[in-house]
């Protein structure tokens, strides 16, 4: 090491790091005051209170901005609903019934006519049916081979 400047530098470096840990481990522990602790706890509460404070207050305009949005989607939605459902008649509605009696003879001889009495009783159906095709028989000229050639 006497040859070499830089190793008995460094050597010198490490005695004086060596003897001042030495030294400080024979000096008695430094007690620290009581209310010490309890100003550092403090400390620390108020630090960890103020960014929660601003975490919320950032957090609180974008949260109403939020609730004012779904506020205004749960009202679009409601007013949708009521004008779709009050601008179509509804499905289960059913027909207006016939009036007893004759009146079922007036029903002009249609498919949905036909269903409509058929879903109140198919004797109904049975008894318009038969009405109306008397009817057609009485009513109905008849053509023979005869009358059509004295047409022509």
């Amino acid at each position: 090491m006497k040859g070499c400047q830089g190793c008995a530098s460094y050597y010198r470096q490490m005695c004086q790091v060596s003897d001042g840990l030495l030294a400080a481990a024979n000096e008695p522990a430094i007690d620290a005051p009581v209310a010490l602790h309890s100003r550092m706890v403090q400390a620390l509460r108020s630090l960890e209170n103020a960014r929660q404070r601003n975490w919320l207050e950032e957090f609180m305009p974008w949260s109403r901005c939020g609730v004012a949005v779904v506020t205004l989607a749960v009202l679009l939605g409601i007013v949708t609903l009521v004008f779709v459902t009050s601008s179509h008649p509804s499905i289960t509605a059913r027909p207006p019934t016939p009036a007893a009696g004759h009146a079922k003879t007036d029903l002009a001889p249609t498919i949905s006519n036909y269903q409509m009495i058929a879903n109140q009783s198919v004797e109904d159906l049975d008894e318009l049916l038969t009405r109306q095709a008397n009817l057609r028989r009485a009513s109905a000229p008849s053509y023979t081979a005869s009358s059509v050639a004295a047409v022509n």
